[in-house]
């Protein structure tokens, strides 16, 4: 979700989840979901939940990615990483 904002994905969860025996929507927030968990329900709140949870790749991985002489690692810098 490169530009989503964490109520839009918060609003996503709930149409998409909202019937889940193991996802909640608290009674009386729209910045939050609820999470069943194997031992109890753990709530969650939204504000910069997005940002917390972005996968980045550091520059110096790629770098490394792009000097490899390993064939898989060559096939996949030059379709995802390298534009």
């Amino acid at each position: 979700m490169p530009n989503g904002s964490d109520q839009n994905w918060c609003q996503k969860l709930y149409s998409k989840h909202g019937k889940h025996v193991h996802f909640k929507k608290p009674r009386m927030s729209t910045a939050a979901f609820i999470i069943h968990h194997f031992a109890d329900h753990v709530e969650y709140q939204i504000e910069g939940f997005i940002e917390k949870n972005r996968d980045t790749v550091l520059e110096e991985h790629i770098k490394i990615l792009k000097a490899s002489e390993v064939l898989y690692c060559i096939c996949y810098c030059s379709l995802c990483l390298c534009p």
